[in-house]
């Protein structure tokens, strides 16, 4: 405990949309969020599709038009902070809709693949669904990072009495192609030169290696020149080619990508410490916190989130432990996977930076999600379905039912008869019937009974990361803990105020920097020590002197 409260960091994000369209229902989530002893509030500023959730005077032409009258940002600040309530300004960091103003005032700024395309014009999500945003290059100067996104944080920092700074998509578009971004001109002149693959004071003089050792790659210091003859006739495909699959020397192994891959994490971590002393030199005491993949080791490699290595510029990490980030399975394989990866991003992290661990409200309930959107769909599917498809539709059906009927039945006794009635007479011909199994399944989509999304699952993913060692936890989203009614959970499980630990004390690493500059505070404060005691003595002796003169006299 600190000063009698129990240390533990206890967050939620929140999207305006969601809880904060007006002063009702912004009172009503904060109220909320007091009674369940909530320290800190994450509020979506920039979406995902470039629209702004704050009155922004630089990019007015952003601002989403339901938050023209009303800002959002301004009002949760100050209810919570009257509540002592702390919030950061969430901010997706690098993307940017197909066709706002970004693309269509800089569209040199976006990432491009090998072909020279964005992402909305190549890359698709699962069943085949177009994907929606587009990225914008972290590593180009002058360009999005620099010219739009650390101007928004400062204006965030400057215009709104904020405690920190939340970043997400802080990172490559990883999550649909690992390996094809970015390859923009900017890139493929900088990447040569970043990582020094020939000399700029002999820009075209080739250095070949020097053979001392007889292991060839062993030879590597020497300094070759890796910039083949004649890149600049090379297109774009034919340098993407020689980056992602070329070698670093002649003969040896196909190695350049370690240079690729290391090239964005450093593009990443970059733009993080920017962010931060942008915004430090403003205020000094502002905080940062990040959403990140839960493993450092693969979203560096394959997102440019190596967040171990930014973890200096972030006082709270907050890696997304999501269930839907782990392998297929049921409920309590994930509460196992849960506390392990959680016993890890303490290993990941140990003094480097605080962590609250990222529990979300939508994937817990996998099991009572899926019922209800796959029965719908198999509804929608099965007039147009063959017989052997329908029949696979049903037994489908049947099978997701059966995960969360034993449940119904305690919660809802009348309603899972009446399903479990019409489940087993389900045939693609019952015209009637399956219209009330539509009815009662949309029903349970919009206003499912109470309990439908069982607490105790929460309660348990909760008491899975405080037993595996986690003093920190944040919950995605607030809308969707309204929405399930998940509240009364959270005021059960932190019944009392808590102070969250990055308040109490520092996460930093430990360096011979930080070692140094801790040895001239204790010597300066040594040197101060000495000084005033030799005042106090020099002034004592002083005294004495004095009183001896009197008794003489």
């Amino acid at each position: 405990t600190y000063h009698g409260k129990i240390i533990e960091g206890r967050a939620v994000w929140a999207n305006p949309n969601a809880v904060a369209t007006n002063d009702s229902t912004t009172r009503a989530f904060i109220a909320h969020c007091k009674k369940a002893n909530i320290n800190l509030i994450v509020l979506l500023v920039k979406f995902s599709d470039t629209r702004l959730f704050y009155h922004s005077k630089k990019f007015p032409q952003s601002i989403a038009a339901q938050f023209k009258d009303f800002d959002p940002l301004a009002a949760v600040i100050r209810e919570a902070h009257r509540n002592g309530i702390r919030v950061h300004a969430w901010v997706c960091s690098f993307t940017e809709s197909a066709d706002g103003p970004v693309m269509q005032q800089h569209p040199e700024w976006a990432v491009r693949n090998p072909e020279g395309k964005i992402p909305t014009e190549t890359e698709y999500l699962s069943g085949g669904r177009k994907y929606y945003i587009n990225w914008m290059c972290p590593a180009r100067r002058p360009g999005y990072t620099d010219q739009w996104l650390i101007p928004m944080i400062e204006e965030i920092v400057t215009d709104y009495d904020v405690d920190g700074i939340h970043h997400d998509y802080v990172r490559y578009p990883g999550d649909v192609a690992p390996d094809s971004y970015c390859f923009c001109d900017y890139c493929l002149d900088q990447m040569l030169k970043y990582a020094h693959f020939y000399y700029e004071t002999f820009p075209d003089s080739f250095f070949a290696l020097t053979p001392t050792l007889p292991n060839l790659i062993a030879n590597w210091w020497s300094d070759p020149t890796v910039k083949p003859m004649g890149w600049e006739r090379w297109d774009r495909k034919q340098k993407a080619q020689f980056l992602l699959k070329g070698s670093f020397i002649r003969g040896g192994p196909a190695d350049l990508d370690y240079f690729f891959y290391t090239y964005r994490q450093d593009a990443i971590n970059r733009f993080v410490r920017e962010a931060w002393e942008h915004a430090s030199a403003i205020k000094p005491d502002i905080e940062f916190s990040a959403a990140v993949f839960k493993n450092p080791i693969t979203s560096g490699r394959f997102i440019g989130q190596r967040w171990t290595d930014f973890s200096p510029w972030i006082d709270m990490m907050m890696p997304m432990v999501y269930r839907s980030h782990f392998p297929p399975g049921d409920f309590d394989t994930f509460l196992r996977q849960l506390a392990e990866y959680t016993r890890y991003e303490y290993k990941w992290a140990k003094n480097r930076t605080h962590l609250e661990i990222g529990l979300d409200v939508t994937y817990i309930y996998n099991e009572e999600r899926f019922f209800i959107r796959d029965a719908l769909a198999a509804l929608d599917s099965i007039p147009s379905a063959s017989v052997g498809r329908r029949q696979q539709f049903i037994e489908n059906i049947r099978d997701r039912y059966a995960r969360i009927q034993s449940h119904l039945a305690q919660i809802s006794p009348q309603l899972e008869q009446e399903l479990t009635k019409l489940l087993s007479r389900f045939t693609p011909e019952s015209i009637q019937q399956n219209a009330r199994l539509r009815e009662i399944i949309k029903g349970l989509q919009t206003h499912p009974p109470d309990d439908y999304y069982p607490k105790e699952k929460l309660r348990r993913a909760i008491a899975t990361v405080r037993e595996a060692g986690a003093n920190g936890i944040i919950f995605f989203e607030a809308g969707q803990i309204t929405q399930k009614n998940l509240w009364p959970v959270l005021e059960q499980a932190f019944p009392t105020p808590s102070i969250d630990p990055d308040q109490v004390g520092s996460a930093s690493e430990m360096s011979i920097v930080t070692l140094k500059a801790l040895r001239r505070r204790v010597e300066a404060m040594k040197r101060q020590r000495n000084l005033l005691i030799l005042a106090i003595v020099i002034i004592a002796v002083g005294m004495a002197i004095i009183w001896r003169k009197k008794k003489t006299l």
